[in-house]
């Protein structure tokens, strides 16, 4: 609760600094954004990639939406990926895989336009966390 204060705080004195005023008359939007931003720091990757697809997954019915990340290596280092599943119990909305050695993404699914943005907003989530997740999903050598 104190950081969210803290923030809140810092961020009003951001706004006096760039548009006027008083500091005191930026806190109540300045605490909605403090809130907002610990709520998203507070979500798992997993969580984060889900979100992007909540549209999709509801036009293919879809209500246990999941996403599943897995390491896989052919026993090659320079082809080892990890893949990213998401889906729910009876149906794969799309897959995608980060290439290691290669520093690249690359999806595998197609579909509509609604499909292909979600699938581009959570790479872009990927891609932002993608040493929390390396750390997370590749086993030390």
């Amino acid at each position: 609760m104190k950081n969210v204060m803290i923030r809140a705080w810092e961020i009003a004195k951001e706004a006096f600094v760039k548009f006027g005023g008083k500091t005191k008359e930026f806190f109540a939007q300045s605490l909605k954004l403090a809130w907002k931003e610990i709520k998203e720091d507070a979500l798992t990757v997993e969580e984060k990639i889900a979100q992007t697809f909540e549209v999709v997954a509801a036009l293919n019915k879809v209500t246990d939406l999941t996403v599943a990340i897995k390491f896989w290596t052919p026993g090659v280092a320079s082809k080892e990926r990890i893949y990213f599943n998401i889906g729910g119990t009876r149906k794969d909305l799309d897959t995608f895989y980060y290439a290691i050695a290669e520093d690249a993404f690359y999806s595998t699914g197609s579909g509509n336009s609604t499909k292909h943005e979600a699938a581009k907003k959570a790479i872009k989530v990927a891609r932002t966390n993608i040493a929390e997740i390396v750390k997370k999903y590749v086993p030390a050598a």
